[in-house]
């Protein structure tokens, strides 16, 4: 099944749809620009079984991805602007952040920080 016939296709899908103030206060649309690099993300994620728990829309305006493992989070929006951030963080209260630059091989580099991360093998000891 290709991402979009799938559960976060389907999501991206209904994040196209949404309008300014879809939170009930000002919060701006995701962009077509932000939901193409989600969508690209998930294609990466799915070929390494390092699927979300969440896509979401971001208050900020783009698309918020969350994965999960115990205690550790790690929590990647896809800005409206065109770029990314990420957010590694656990129940200590420490985190760090980092850009995200679009693109497959940027994507992969990312991905094995945050399996490390979420696998407790801790870029941030």
């Amino acid at each position: 099944m290709s991402l979009t016939q799938g559960k976060w296709g389907a999501e991206l899908k209904k994040l196209g749809t949404l309008r300014q103030g879809w939170n009930g206060y000002d919060a701006p649309a995701p962009a077509k620009v932000a939901i193409e690099m989600a969508r690209q993300y998930l294609q990466i994620v799915k070929c390494w079984d390092f699927n979300p728990k969440r896509v979401e829309p971001s208050v900020m305006g783009g698309v918020g991805i969350t994965h999960r493992q115990g205690s550790r989070k790690v929590y990647i929006e896809f800005y409206n602007d065109g770029t990314g951030h990420s957010l590694f963080s656990d129940s200590s209260g420490r985190m760090q952040t980092m850009s995200v630059t679009p693109g497959a091989g940027d994507f992969r580099r990312f991905v094995v920080k945050a399996k490390n991360y979420l696998s407790d093998r801790d870029f941030m000891r």
